[in-house]
């Protein structure tokens, strides 16, 4: 008989609170603050539903251009291939001190809710982004996380399902996550490989990439001017009805990958939860949350 799903909890998203601040253009912003890491985020979606890669690439390129006035630690861009009409998703983390967090949060909020049109409408971008305000952002919190008929819940602090070291299963579906290594020239040749073999896939099946930028620090940039604005790394999540039909999509993706892509591509042993927090516009970062975890209990994550 096969295992009942039960809730899991999910540390990683106990320290997030989500508040709702009006910004200089008129938009209602759900901001996602993190007060152990002393940060807050901005969820958006792409006006025209889909972005080509390479005006993606500008995007990050102009967010992490702005870090020395704009205080961003990192942004991300969340793409969707699915056959529907999902549109592509990105969220971009900004940075203060523990003391605004705990002193003044409405302070820090309202610098966010000051900058925010420079950044997800850049004058020199052709293309805008459109704030999401709570119940959106809410709602694509729960979206891969729990059941259709639950009650959608901020943060969402556990999902339902089964946490495995190489795959894990969630609100009746199964994904798997694989890191691309792409910081490199290489690896952004590899992930470029990825992102055409996913944009030329007819699967139903859900296919998300995510491409997160950290900015360069401005100080090393003033010394280096030639240095890439920033550092970046990437996930690709699969999802599916069942085990066996992600790893056949799994496969069928690292057949026509050339021998250098695949060699980029590692798949995400014992931190696959936090590909899927990802997916679901929650920062949660790898580089903030490095715990793995061997097994899971009726209480949650065992590291």
């Amino acid at each position: 008989m096969a295992s009942k799903a039960r809730p899991i909890i999910l540390p990683e998203t106990k320290g997030l609170s989500l508040h709702e601040i009006r910004d200089a253009a008129g938009f209602d912003l759900g901001l996602i603050v993190d007060t152990p890491f002393h940060q807050a985020t901005l969820v958006l979606q792409a006006a025209d539903g889909l972005l080509e890669l390479h005006e993606k690439d500008t995007w990050l390129d102009l967010v992490c251009g702005a870090d020395a006035t704009q205080g961003v630690l990192a942004a991300s861009i969340i793409s969707t291939f699915c056959g529907g009409d999902e549109p592509d998703y990105s969220f971009i983390t900004f940075r203060t001190s523990a003391a605004e967090v705990k002193k003044d949060l409405t302070g820090f909020l309202t610098s966010i809710a000051v900058k925010a049109p420079g950044l997800y409408a850049p004058e020199d971008y052709e293309y805008s982004w459109l704030p999401l305000d709570a119940t959106r952002v809410t709602e694509l919190a729960n979206s891969y996380l729990v059941d259709a008929d639950a009650v959608q819940l901020f943060p969402p602090a556990a999902m339902t399902g089964e946490l495995h070291a190489e795959y894990i299963k969630h609100a009746g579906r199964y994904s798997v996550v694989f890191e691309i290594d792409s910081n490199d020239a290489a690896g952004a040749e590899a992930f470029r490989e990825v992102h055409d073999v996913l944009c030329a896939s007819e699967m139903p099946e859900s296919l998300r990439l995510i491409r997160t930028a950290r900015p360069t620090h401005s100080q090393y940039r003033q010394v280096h001017p030639d240095v890439a604005p920033s550092r970046t790394s990437s996930l690709l999540v699969v999802t599916g009805e069942e085990l066996d039909i992600v790893d056949a999509i799994v496969a069928e993706i690292l057949a026509v990958l050339s021998p250098r892509a695949r060699l980029r591509l590692l798949r995400l042993t014992g931190r696959q939860h936090l590909g899927l927090l990802q997916a679901s516009c929650l920062p949660v970062y790898g580089w903030q949350n490095q715990k793995t975890f061997t097994r899971t209990t009726k209480s949650g994550v065992v590291a």
